[in-house]
């Protein structure tokens, strides 16, 4: 019978009898084959099949399997493997198993010989190598939390920004953004905005801007926005009678009678939860909070930055 191999580092430790059998970790089965996970005593044996080198225990492999091509056999072929452990150590894995139809998965395992040198030393190598790769994920971690802290930062720098260039005078706002007008044409800096109407224009805050028929956007016109409704909500957030906004764009499902602007960027309507004007899949509005850090959490989950913790 043909077979395919497709090999998987599985983060998997297990205790006990290592030829436990469906062993369960977070991996999808395989949708057209059967996983067999190779484990050892101890951990961090390099898998050797037919002469290639697998990886380091514990290692999954999916092999070709179809129930109605075995017929009534029970036993899966497999790959002849062994495990070799830091020392030179080796150990044999069965080179046929019995499935699980079910879960179509098993784990096998191998023991290091009672009868050769060198336990202690693989055991020490196992203990190493899981050592580092542990204070690698931690380095991982601290790296992220500081990413994640300096765009908070950012986020209350720009909020704290808008909010004294709105509370300041005129002469702020139009510094960062520069509406002015004549008496009949109105200019964002040196550039004309075509179809602007000078006598109803209105510069706004956080670059926005409207007149009678229409809304702006650091000098670009809004599509589809109606000035007559047009305002600026807090955080570069605003809405109309029918849409909502964010930084000129328009937030596509947002509710605008129903919109409210939590702080840092988050903000919601009765049916989801936004962040920064995307979307939050899976939020809880009428749940939602927004605390003093930059966390956010819902009834079910917690949140930073617009992204599930």
């Amino acid at each position: 019978m043909k077979r395919w191999v497709l090999i998987l580092g599985v983060p998997l430790v297990l205790s006990g009898c290592l030829a436990t059998k469906g062993a369960s970790y977070p991996m999808a089965r395989a949708a057209s084959g059967y996983i067999v996970t190779y484990q050892s005593f101890p951990e961090s044996a390099t898998v050797v099949c037919d002469g290639v080198t697998k990886g380091q225990t514990p290692v999954a492999v999916i092999y070709r399997y179809d129930r109605e091509e075995m017929g009534a056999n029970d036993l899966l072929s497999i790959d002849r493997c062994k495990a070799v452990w830091m020392s030179g150590a080796e150990q044999n894995y069965p080179d046929n198993i019995k499935i699980d139809p079910l879960m179509r998965m098993s784990t096998i395992g191998a023991s290091h010989p009672q009868n050769v040198a060198g336990l202690q030393q693989d055991m020490a190598f196992d203990q190493q190598r899981k050592s580092a790769i542990n204070a690698q994920k931690l380095q991982e971690e601290r790296l992220k939390l500081e990413r994640e802290k300096l765009l908070l930062e950012k986020d209350r720098r720009d909020e704290l920004l808008d909010d004294l260039l709105h509370d300041s005078d005129l002469t702020s706002e139009v510094r960062r953004y520069p509406y002015s007008k004549t008496t009949f044409d109105v200019y964002y800096g040196s550039r004309k905005i075509e179809g602007a109407h000078a006598s109803s224009f209105e510069a706004l805050r956080y670059g926005y801007a409207k007149d009678t028929w229409n809304a702006y956007y650091q000098g670009q016109k809004i599509a589809d926005a109606r000035g007559n409704s047009f305002e600026v909500l807090a955080s570069n957030y605003a809405k109309d009678t029918w849409n909502v906004y964010y930084r000129g764009t328009k937030i596509a499902g947002a509710t605008a009678s129903r919109f409210e602007v939590l702080g840092l960027g988050y903000a919601k309507d009765v049916w989801n939860v936004y962040y920064r004007g995307q979307k939050i899949e899976g939020a809880s509005p009428n749940s939602f909070k927004v605390d003093s850090r930059g966390y956010a959490s819902d009834i079910r989950n917690r949140y930073h930055n617009g992204r599930l913790l």
